[in-house]
């Protein structure tokens, strides 16, 4: 097999999965020594491979005013990754005849992972051609036809596997972190819709409906099972609809170019995509520094007044909002009383 450096940077092309998996690891290896060397000598900073997890660019998380010079330099450094990294990602694109535009997810800190998966596991377009036959049989001979059943289906695994990840990440792990609150989202939208189509063609309204619904479905089934709090699911509700319609899209896309003949592989990327997103999460999670903060308030009074005014103050005045005029408590005054205990002691003791 030969490999050429062109690869690195030339747009056009094809790329096999194995030439893929080789140059993606050496730009990898190579990419992960000079940012090592960088910070160590300018920031004087380790950094590790679990790092990119947690901080997928070096310079994030630098302020560029105290260190303009180092800042520019680490930028500097990662631009040539990032157009090497884009030009592989097309070429394995246009090879496994996917649409182009998810090369988009590359700069995606979540998504990214769950893109160099499909394009290591996706076949070429020539294997997919030998075995298409065998392919269409095997892979999508148990999925329904009708539109209810692959949409009950869809949205029954894409449920299934947002109660699996919970009880992962948030069970087992202990993490509440993008993985769960991003990669979830979007890796179920993606399954729901390549579900609901893989039988029979679908418009995109329908397959984002179905991803939706699926997401629905998730939370009411995070309520009944009490695995987390309705206010914890109404704030990520926003995030998570716009990342499952991103993923039912990236699905639906794929569909489409491929005329209904999804590789098979794509079926299995979201149940091993999750675990690679929480388990990383988990590897890099660093013990949060701990920072002392000391506050004072200088009165200028004397010690009785200020006292006075500590356990004891007048009337409050009665709010104005609206709330508390529908029977809400409010306080109107405040007073700190003396306790004496009447049990004699026994000081001999």
């Amino acid at each position: 097999m030969r490999l050429g450096l062109s690869d690195l940077w030339r747009l056009r092309g094809e790329l096999s999965r194995a030439r893929f998996i080789i140059l993606a690891s050496v730009l990898f290896a190579v990419k992960y020594n000079l940012d090592r060397i960088l910070l160590r000598l300018f920031f004087d900073q380790e950094w590790g491979l679990l790092n990119y997890f947690q901080r997928p660019f070096p310079w994030i998380g630098r302020p560029p005013d105290n260190a303009p010079t180092e800042y520019g330099l680490l930028l500097a450094a990662s631009l040539p990754f990032l157009w090497a990294g884009l030009a592989l990602c097309l070429k394995r694109l246009r090879s496994a005849a996917l649409p182009l535009w998810l090369a988009a997810l590359f700069v995606v800190p979540i998504l990214k992972w769950f893109l160099f998966l499909a394009l290591s596991v996706v076949p070429d377009r020539k294997e997919q051609s030998v075995g298409r036959a065998e392919q269409k049989g095997s892979t999508a001979r148990w999925l329904p036809t009708s539109s209810f059943g692959s949409a009950a289906l869809a949205v029954g695994v894409s449920a299934l596997l947002a109660l699996g990840s919970t009880l992962l990440g948030a069970t087992l792990l202990h993490e509440y972190g993008w993985g769960l609150f991003a990669g979830l989202p979007f890796c179920m939208g993606f399954l729901a819709t390549l579900i609901f189509g893989a039988r029979q063609s679908r418009p995109l309204k329908e397959s984002l409906g179905v991803a939706l619904l699926s997401l629905l479905l998730a939370g009411i089934s995070l309520l009944v099972f009490a695995a987390e709090g309705l206010i914890c699911i109404l704030m990520a509700a926003p995030l998570a609809a716009v990342l499952s319609t991103i993923g039912a899209m990236v699905a639906h896309s794929i569909i489409i170019v491929r005329r209904r003949e999804a590789p098979g592989e794509l079926f299995c990327i979201p149940v091993l995509a999750i675990p690679l997103m929480l388990g990383s999460e988990h590897l890099c999670r660093e013990v949060p520094v701990l920072v002392a903060v000391r506050t004072s308030v200088d009165v200028d009074a004397s010690p009785e007044g200020v006292w006075r005014n500590v356990i004891s103050f007048g009337e409050l005045p009665p709010p104005t909002e609206s709330l508390f005029k529908v029977g809400i408590a409010y306080p109107v005054r405040a007073e700190i009383q003396a306790f004496v205990d009447p049990t004699p002691h026994d000081q001999s003791a």
